[in-house]
């Protein structure tokens, strides 16, 4: 029996819900907080599940047949963590996404504001962040570390020029005795 092309791909009208989540096939999947409360359309093949809003494409996931996964995207939630910076400490995208080593640093920080500075930096730098956590122990020495990276360095060393001093005028002054 040969099964069209149509019946294998499934295509649904889904509202997000309130948590910028969409069901589909047992499981649940995040898309971008501006999506909230709006219809969108979401297409499930045999390997991927993706979302759509008025034609664009949201959200894009591999396909998890097990049952009552639910799948976030922490840079879906990032502008809406950063307009409320205190919901850092309970929001499920944050404990679901990052690497423990960075959760357990991001518990250690002063203030909210600063966990969300360095969700930002973890979002825009990827594993660079990870590499430099174990000599960290605030947003500051973290963000020196990553943009202090040795390829940035090895750049800006590059276009230093460096001039070995002329020790002739020392070398004269020794031999005349005028040091001090």
């Amino acid at each position: 029996m040969n099964i069209s092309a149509e019946h294998r791909r499934r295509s649904f009208l889904i509202k997000v819900d309130d948590f910028s989540l969409v069901r589909f096939d047992h499981n649940k999947y995040s898309v971008p907080y501006q999506y909230s409360s709006k219809m969108i359309t979401v297409k499930g093949s045999g390997n991927q599940v993706i979302m759509l809003f008025r034609g664009e494409i949201i959200a894009k996931y591999d396909r998890d047949y097990r049952h009552n996964q639910t799948h976030y995207r922490l840079e879906h939630y990032i502008g809406l963590i950063e307009k409320r910076p205190r919901s850092v400490y309970n929001a499920a995208p944050i404990k679901e996404t990052v690497p423990t080593e960075l959760y357990q640093f991001l518990m250690k920080l002063s203030s909210p504001k600063e966990i969300v500075k360095v969700l930002r930096l973890y979002l825009d730098t990827g594993n660079v962040v990870m590499k430099h956590l174990p000599y960290a122990d605030s947003y500051n020495t973290l963000y020196a570390g990553v943009i202090g990276s040795p390829v940035r360095k090895m750049q800006i060393e590059s276009s230093i020029e460096i001039v070995p001093p002329d020790l002739k005028r020392y070398d004269s002054l020794m031999k005349d005795g005028d040091a001090v």
